[in-house]
């Protein structure tokens, strides 16, 4: 593993000599990979879609499983939804001929982390709080600029609510969006970060990378400016609280599914070497 990870990074420091002049050394001797990904089970929280989109169901068949002297064997026959657990959003969820799963670039898929806390914000009950433009410049205030291919991550604690869907959603009728209420980043933020900082995408801990207050317009403006910009968006990133606000690497690891808008997605960070 250790051994494709590093030839990933590679190959991401390789393609990126000219649009990236901020680059990450990886010591994997030193550095600590975490999982930023939840498991799929009964209990895994998805866009309700409804129509039986919204569930992950696994279905086992063995053979010679009492039989010691024979051969065991086991396979397993799964399906999903797009839009559940920590998945990625392709270009192609809102754009008509986007890039969809199979088609994204590897290059795409590997950058600098950076983490924006608004856990403030939440806490004093702003819970459909929009990351805006003069968000992204306090951090960077403390922080330095963020670099040229980043994954900007939205910290807001949401994954102390995981996996209740009504706490995730804020709401008890799942089909009820326009009272849904949790955070995202507002479209400006998004156009900013695309045009100054050339992000490669953005994440959140939460269920969207929108907030519910644009969902419940149907503005849907975050996902729209990624889709046209052919940006990346993860939803329900796990273990957030553990990234540091610089310094990790971030590997997406989607499935590779033809004309998929979303897929299931198993997301690490590189964790920069702990100081003594």
């Amino acid at each position: 593993m250790l051994i494709v990870l590093f030839a990933l990074l590679l190959c991401w420091k390789i393609s990126n000599v000219q649009s990236a002049p901020v680059e990450t050394e990886v010591d994997f001797s030193s550095d600590r990979i975490l999982d930023l990904s939840y498991t799929y089970d009964k209990n895994t929280v998805y866009w309700p879609h409804g129509k039986g989109y919204d569930t992950f169901n696994l279905t086992m068949i063995a053979y010679n499983e009492a039989d010691p002297d024979k051969i065991f064997y086991r396979a397993g026959y799964y399906s999903t939804g797009e839009h559940g657990g920590t998945h990625i959003d392709t270009p192609a969820h809102l754009l008509r001929n986007g890039t969809d799963a199979e088609n994204l670039e590897i290059q795409q898929l590997i950058g600098p982390a950076v983490v924006i806390s608004i856990a403030e914000h939440i806490q004093a009950g702003h819970l459909d709080y929009a990351l805006s433009p003069s968000d992204v410049s306090q951090w960077e205030s403390q922080h330095g600029r963020i670099p040229d291919g980043a994954f900007v991550f939205l910290f807001a604690d949401w994954g102390q609510r995981w996996p209740d869907r009504q706490r995730v959603f804020n709401v008890d009728d799942l089909s009820d969006y326009s009272h849904m209420r949790f955070p995202g980043f507002h479209p400006d933020a998004i156009q900013w970060l695309i045009t100054q900082r050339d992000i490669r995408g953005v994440a959140s801990d939460g269920p969207s990378v929108e907030s519910s207050v644009d969902i419940a317009s149907e503005r849907m403006g975050t996902h729209i400016l990624l889709a046209k910009h052919n940006r990346i968006g993860v939803e329900n990133v796990a273990n957030l609280h553990k990234v540091p606000a610089t310094g990790a690497t971030v590997i997406l690891m989607p499935m590779k599914i033809s004309n998929a808008t979303g897929a299931p997605l198993r997301l690490f960070a590189v964790l920069p070497e702990q100081k003594e």
